[in-house]
C-alpha cells in the first residue's frame, strides 16, 4: 500500500512587479503581486506591496500592503473555472 502527504504550499510566486524611477531618481514607485502560503500551511495568500519611495524628502515616503488570503482548493476551483485549460 502506497499513501502521500501534502506539506501545504511552499514558495512565493511572483505575480507582477511594476517599478518606475523619475528621471531625477528622487522618487522611485513601485507596485508589486505575489502568491505565498498562509501560515496554517493549508492557504493561499495574495500580497498587493504599493507605494513610493522618496529619497529627498523621506516624510513623502509610503509603503502599503494589502494582503488576502483563500484555502488552496478555493484557488484552484477559481483558476479552473475563469482560466484558459491549456
Amino acid at each position: 500500500m502506497a499513501s502521500s502527504e501534502n506539506h501545504g504550499a511552499k514558495g512565493r510566486l511572483d505575480l507582477q512587479r511594476h517599478w518606475t524611477e523619475t528621471s531625477s531618481t528622487h522618487v522611485e514607485t513601485f507596485n508589486d503581486i505575489w502568491l505565498e502560503p498562509g501560515s496554517d500551511g493549508k492557504s493561499v495568500v495574495l500580497v498587493h506591496a504599493h507605494g513610493q519611495k522618496n529619497f529627498i524628502k523621506s516624510s513623502d515616503t509610503d509603503y502599503r500592503e494589502d494582503r488576502f488570503s483563500l484555502s488552496a482548493e478555493k484557488l484552484s476551483s477559481l483558476i479552473q473555472q475563469h482560466g484558459k485549460k491549456i
